[in-house]
């Protein structure tokens, strides 16, 4: 590419070069072959680097199931399914535990109110 613009530069500047002639204004076919394959290799050499350095920065986006979401193997598969198996069982667990948190507490809270009532109950008969 900087070849290529050097090349333009160098036509506005020289009179026959904007008939493929050189500074002398007659360049031999040879020389006028050997300067296209050295600016078809420069394009291609520029080419290159930019498509290695393009394939560096850029990421291929993941496989998709019609647009939906990546697609896994099925060994993932069976793991996702067996970590989702042992969190419901967890999530099921506490959900009792929670349940049973709560029961208790209702009942200690209605034996606490009991108690209170049978001290009041003693506390009047005493102070009658």
């Amino acid at each position: 590419a900087a070849a290529a613009a050097a090349a333009d530069s160098t036509a506005a500047e020289e009179p026959g070069a904007a008939e493929g002639k050189g500074a002398a204004g007659t360049d031999s076919a040879e020389e006028q072959g050997a300067a296209d394959e050295q600016g078809a290799a420069d394009s291609t050499a520029a080419a290159a680097a930019a498509a290695s350095s393009a394939s560096s920065t850029v990421r291929l986006a993941p496989l998709t199931l019609h647009g939906i979401g990546k697609v896994y193997d099925e060994a993932h598969v069976a793991d996702m399914q067996k970590q989702i198996d042992t969190l419901r069982a967890e999530n099921e667990a506490l959900k009792r535990n929670m349940g049973t948190l709560y029961r208790t507490a209702k009942a200690e809270l209605a034996r606490k109110d009991d108690r209170i009532a049978t001290l009041q109950d003693q506390i009047d008969a005493t102070g009658s």
